[in-house]
């Protein structure tokens, strides 16, 4: 890989990756929902979240217009069919979200798989 390659940035450090201006302000508050709201959004969730945190009001079309720019840039993709987006590993670098890691979910008592019992 080149040292001037800015497509995959996955040997970089997240504090660098911060420092970085690979998105704007809105990309930014946008991705941030998507890693808040598990993933993926619809455009409806999306404008409603956006608002709810915000506390601005941005047009369906609008929406529409930034997510699809953030698809041509690779930060999100379109899933499950039109109006459906996902956050894609280089959107969540550009947020500062380490690496996902296929494991399962945790648990509602925030521990992964088995429970440690002390003793057992």
């Amino acid at each position: 890989m080149s040292i001037f390659n800015t497509e995959d940035l996955s040997d970089l450090p997240p504090a660098l990756i911060k420092e970085l201006r690979l998105a704007g302000n809105m990309d930014t508050k946008l991705l941030t929902l998507f890693e808040e709201g598990g993933g993926t959004l619809d455009l409806t969730t999306l404008l409603v979240a956006f608002y709810r945190k915000h506390k601005e009001v941005r047009t369906r079309q609008y929406m529409m217009t930034t997510c699809y720019r953030l698809v041509k840039k690779g930060f999100l993709y379109q899933a499950q069919g039109k109006g459906h987006y996902e956050i894609t590993e280089k959107g969540r670098q550009v947020i500062g979200v380490p690496e996902r890691l296929d494991i399962e979910r945790e648990d509602k008592d925030g521990t992964i798989g088995d429970k440690y019992e002390e003793g057992a």
